[in-house]
């Protein structure tokens, strides 16, 4: 989800048909006034592998956090599974019951053209 908080930024967190969480400074905290990622027809959101954050053209979705820092929607690796959470370039945080937990495994988000439109198009979309 991408969550309106208080300073106005948008970023990404993690939703639920009633809240969503956003992790902060160590702590976690649940906003209201959200929003769920929704891709048109003939696209598909995707991990990216790569090893810098992904652009706009490139499908890279992003937001500003509470200190106004650019942060990515990823997601997260963790022992429990694969859980989303919001990125640096180089870190991910992500709600682990009431605290935040830093990560350096996890993979971008990203919105891509579904592999009907490339069949189409004759494109070739390799994920870099």
């Amino acid at each position: 989800v991408m969550i309106h908080l208080s300073n106005g930024n948008v970023c990404p967190g993690k939703g639920s048909k009633t809240e969503a969480i956003h992790t902060f400074a160590g702590e976690v905290a649940v906003y209201l006034d959200y929003r769920f990622l929704v891709v048109n027809e003939g696209y598909t959101l995707e991990l990216w592998e790569g090893s810098v954050p992904p652009t706009a053209e490139q499908g890279g979705i992003w937001g500003y956090d509470l200190n106004n820092e650019q942060r990515w929607a990823v997601v997260c690796h963790t022992s429990i599974g694969d859980v989303p959470g919001k990125a640096s370039a180089t870190e991910a945080w992500y709600a682990e019951g009431e605290s935040e937990v830093g990560t350096d495994d996890f993979s971008f988000i990203v919105v891509v053209p579904s592999s009907d439109v490339y069949k189409e198009n004759g494109a070739n979309y390799t994920g870099q």
